[in-house]
């Protein structure tokens, strides 16, 4: 699939079917996170990339999610500051970005999980084995999507872009 391919099909999936993902795959979209752009190229993050059944399980549990999913990936952070500041957050998102990306065109689906994670940070911290000084900023569980979907709706170019200044028309 190619990259216009990948964002125009790019969505949101919370259900799973069965069958683990290829160590090759999983290695791919690890490596697309990892090559995503960071300021100053200071690269903050790490990955945890879990497939063992009875973490993401647990895993699952904490998120409050009665699905099944074959793998799944923990985005954390070196809360670091670069010379004109801090942009770990804005490196976590273009990491999850690349990452959603090649998620689905290898034809998998994930779940950008961010919101969801606030209530069980301290017990998946503990689950994950992550250190104090390391932010644990999202979880993409991943896996074969049960059904066929669509992105949801997304508004026409017209209504979010301007030409040259706020409020002149595309």
């Amino acid at each position: 699939m190619d990259f216009f391919e990948a964002v125009e099909q790019r969505r949101s999936v919370r259900e799973f079917g069965p069958g683990a993902i290829p160590e090759a795959d999983l290695a791919k979209i690890l490596d697309a996170g990892r090559r995503a752009p960071t300021g100053w190229n200071y690269q903050p993050r790490e990955f945890i990339a879990v497939t063992a059944p009875d973490v993401l399980q647990k895993a699952l549990g904490l998120l409050g999610w009665d699905k099944n999913c074959s793998a799944m990936v923990a985005v954390l952070m070196q809360q670091r500051e670069t010379p004109s500041g801090g942009y770990w957050v804005e490196d976590a998102c273009a990491a999850v970005e690349n990452m959603l990306l090649a998620v689905t065109a290898l034809g998998y689906g994930s779940c950008w999980v961010q919101g969801g994670l606030r209530k069980c940070l301290k017990e998946m911290r503990e689950l994950l084995g992550v250190p104090k000084d390391i932010l644990l900023l999202a979880v993409l569980p991943i896996g074969k999507p049960v059904r066929a979907g669509a992105q949801a709706a997304k508004k026409p170019l017209t209504e979010v872009v301007h030409r040259d200044r706020y409020g002149c028309a595309w």
